[in-house]
């Protein structure tokens, strides 16, 4: 199975994958282009994964309250 930082990770990706290939198909912008923003965006989705694990491993502990 996958470990909440792998969940993290997809929920992050898909947030922005969506919009990119949305854009793509009904901008007809070039999908390299929007594909080589993902990819910059890649440490910024990494740190936001981090932070939603930390705060659902906090939750978890401490209860909703810790939100």
């Amino acid at each position: 199975g996958l470990t909440p930082g792998d969940a993290a990770h997809c929920a992050a990706y898909e947030t922005v994958s969506g919009p990119a290939t949305a854009a793509v198909r009904l901008l007809s912008l070039n999908p390299f282009e929007a594909t080589a923003v993902l990819a910059r965006l890649a440490p910024e989705l990494d740190e936001v994964a981090a932070r939603a694990t930390a705060y659902a491993a906090r939750a978890a502990d401490e209860g909703l309250d810790a939100l």
